[in-house]
């Protein structure tokens, strides 16, 4: 490093109270969740057979938990940094390896269903037809195994520590663009999604998935962007929040022997529960204090001028 110039040590961001937040919020939506399936939420179509308090509690606990985490991240946006320094991250392989298994599972769970699928998010208009449907479906494929390649790359990176990520910058993208073909896939069915609570759901997580998937993108990638950093924090806990609730009680009704409580187009897709494993693994391994490079008199310098600096003095000796 250039002498006279200080680095802050990047210490990590106090997480507890946020952590604490997200796990009462997890653990009491999904148990409302499931308690949902077996009492008000109509077999095969997800209807509301009627309204009670329950229903009210669990939609205001979703809208608590992200409002929480998006006012609180973005009032110490200033102090949220990501570490992007080169090194081993074992943990951070590992949950990225899962989760380009989940997205390989998810990808062969939507082939499989093509059919169905086509025929449910096909455009009902006369000018696209059931072509669009087509399309969308497979570029949501194509985009899905894009994705499943980049946590692959990304996670043996992390395990190896050979870089940082940032050699992937188009390859980040993929996510991002697989949740956006995902949504849009969604909006274009002919139910309601507002009547239809588990279309909702995932809806909601799909853009969480996008904002989380794009500001990471940014940050491992280095296109510096302080709107970023926080958005990797607070939507890495609200997406995180979403992806267990669309699995764990689907889940739930699958192991209690009623499938028939889940919406007939959606299905316990376990990339929901991998995606969440990874946002949660990023926020608390990469989510830091942010740092700052000062000269000795603690006016801040320019990182990326560094190097430059120090190979002309260099060249000068």
């Amino acid at each position: 490093m250039k002498e006279g110039l200080v680095r802050m040590k990047k210490d990590k961001l106090n997480l507890t109270v946020p952590a604490i937040v997200f796990a009462v919020c997890a653990v009491a939506a999904s148990a409302l969740r499931i308690l949902q399936y077996f009492t008000v939420v109509e077999p095969y179509r997800g209807f509301f057979t009627r309204f009670n308090f329950g229903i009210a509690l669990f939609y205001a606990l979703i809208a608590f938990s992200a409002i929480y985490f998006g006012v609180s991240f973005f009032i110490k946006r200033k102090s949220v940094g990501f570490d992007a320094a080169v090194s081993k991250r074992p943990v951070s392989g590992i949950a990225s390896l899962l989760c380009g298994a989940g997205a390989f599972a998810s990808v062969y769970g939507e082939y499989a269903d093509m059919g169905k699928d086509v025929s449910a998010y096909a455009v009902t208009s006369a000018s696209t037809g059931s072509n669009s449907g087509k399309v969308l479906v497979f570029a949501a494929l194509i985009f899905g195994l894009c994705s499943a390649v980049f946590f692959i790359v990304y996670g043996v990176a992390c395990i190896t520590g050979k870089n940082n990520g940032s050699a992937y910058k188009l390859l980040a993208l993929a996510p991002v663009m697989w949740s956006l073909s995902r949504l849009v896939l969604r909006f274009t069915r002919t139910v309601s999604y507002v009547r239809v609570s588990e279309l909702l759901l995932e809806m909601l997580a799909l853009c969480a998935y996008c904002i989380f998937f794009m500001a990471f993108a940014r940050s491992v990638g280095s296109i510096e962007s302080d709107s970023s950093k926080w958005k990797v924090a607070a939507f890495g806990f609200i997406g995180a929040l979403f992806g267990i609730i669309c699995f764990v009680p689907r889940l739930a009704a699958l192991l209690a022997g009623h499938p028939e409580l889940i919406y007939v187009l959606s299905r316990a897709d376990i990339s929901d529960l991998t995606t969440a494993l990874f946002m949660l693994v990023t926020v608390f391994s990469r989510i830091c204090k942010n740092t700052v490079l000062t000269d000795e008199n603690g006016a801040p310098v320019d990182e990326n001028a560094e190097p430059a600096a120090e190979e002309a003095n260099e060249t000068e000796k």
